[in-house]
């Protein structure tokens, strides 16, 4: 079993950010691999987007057992303790591994539970 629930033998295949927005009910529940680019003003919203789709994102929120995780905490140092919080003055891209929630009634409309993270890179923008 897989941190936070989720069973399975092999992790699910790699999706886009574009794919899963694009058809979200296809996705809706279902557990997704995605790799994107975190965008976060530092407060309030943080994102995963892919520049393929640039007016698209997907929030993402961590399960309880993944908040606590090594990978979840440099996540969340990188966006908000790396230099400015946030991502102006830095890109992140990572992989997400979680359940997908899509057309919720409350912001953001498309969300992954986030169960497992990995690669992390995170570049100062120059």
């Amino acid at each position: 079993m897989g941190h936070g629930g989720i069973a399975r033998a092999d992790p699910p295949p790699q999706q886009t950010i574009c794919e899963i927005a694009h058809h979200s009910q296809a996705f809706n529940g279902k557990v997704v691999s995605v790799s994107g680019r975190v965008e976060s003003d530092g407060q309030e919203y943080t994102l995963i987007s892919d520049p393929a789709c640039p007016a698209v994102g997907i929030g993402f929120k961590y399960t309880a057992r993944a908040s606590h995780s090594v990978a979840a905490q440099r996540l969340r140092k990188a966006i908000f303790f790396t230099g400015k919080p946030g991502t102006q003055d830095k890109v992140i891209t990572v992989t997400l591994v979680g359940r997908f929630v899509g057309n919720r009634e409350k912001w953001p409309k498309r969300l992954i539970l986030v169960d497992e993270v990995s690669n992390i890179v995170v570049r100062p923008i120059k």
